[in-house]
């Protein structure tokens, strides 16, 4: 197939944390990327790394305020099936969430996290003239697989941020537009996670995030070179302690503007991805935690 066309499904899988909106309890926000042969099925695996620096205060009277290094590591398998115009997407994360501080503290949360289960419908799809459009759409759910821990068993909201899972069932919309001519285009896309009350009362707050890259492809030696860049905004919503009566959790809530940078190669059925996402501007979670890096690394087989 000499021409790639964009396919991207932007998914807010789960930036869940009491003290932050965007790092922990489900992997940190998810998007597919740039893909090759839009109408296969495909299966990969990916590596997403969340790096953030935080300023606690002593819940202790007279104690200095902790400063900690939060890391999210999310390896998941996930994959498409694609059937005529419509395209399943499945996402089954493994986490290892860790907290480290200069007071001593030491916190780590390991196991599966919260699956999620996407359909998207191609409603444009024209190859033929000098300009090529493509657009998608689509929702699905995100299914309370992870470990959940009620804020009466972790203690702290900083803590209970590293849970793998956030214990609620939420929906998800998403989609996606790429405008190609010859072998550079740009892609634009949105998704909205639309969140639900957890069993203990608490509700992460519903979010939205969008981006906007452009890309240029060229084939050396067989392989397909596709490197782009462009930019990510994410906002979420404050978080309630208590949904039913209305307990805000002020240290949630905000939003991050990312500069992105990839490149994808593609051989026949074999891919790689590699991605960089660096805020440039940013104010969430109360001002306690400061986002340093996102790294996403990644493998995919055709078939």
């Amino acid at each position: 197939m000499k021409q790639f066309i964009i396919a991207v499904a932007l998914l807010a899988a789960g930036n869940y944390a009491h003290a932050c909106d965007m790092c922990g309890g489900g992997g940190g926000s998810q998007y597919i990327g740039l893909l090759p042969a839009f109408s296969r099925s495909f299966v990969r695996i990916q590596y997403n790394h969340n790096h953030l620096t935080g300023l606690f205060a002593s819940p202790y009277k007279g104690r200095p305020a902790e400063s900690t290094t939060d890391t999210y590591n999310t390896l998941q398998l996930w994959g498409r099936h694609s059937i005529g115009r419509y395209q399943i997407f499945a996402f089954v994360p493994w986490q290892h969430n860790a907290r480290t501080g200069d007071n001593g503290t030491n916190l780590k949360r390991s196991g599966i996290g919260d699956m999620t289960l996407l359909l998207n419908r191609i409603f444009i799809q024209s190859s033929e003239g000098t300009y090529r459009h493509t657009f998608f759409g689509g929702g699905g759910v995100k299914l309370p697989t992870g470990h959940y821990t009620p804020l009466s068993e972790s203690g702290t909201s900083q803590s209970q941020s590293l849970s793998t899972g956030t214990g609620s069932w939420d929906m998800m919309l998403n989609a996606n537009y790429t405008l190609q001519k010859g072998n550079s285009g740009i892609n634009t896309d949105a998704s909205a996670l639309i969140t639900t009350t957890s069993p203990d009362a608490y509700r992460y707050g519903s979010r939205l995030s969008a981006g906007v890259s452009v890309f240029h492809s060229w084939q050396v030696a067989g392989i397909r070179i596709t490197p782009q860049a462009g930019s990510r905004y994410e906002y979420a919503m404050t978080d309630f302690f208590d949904y039913q009566k209305q307990y805000i959790n002020d240290a949630s809530g905000g939003n991050i503007l990312y500069a992105t940078a990839g490149v994808q190669a593609t051989r026949k059925r074999i891919g790689l991805r590699a991605s960089l996402l660096l805020p440039v501007h940013y104010s969430y979670a109360d001002g306690t935690l400061t986002p340093n890096y996102k790294t996403e690394t990644g493998l995919f087989f055709l078939f």
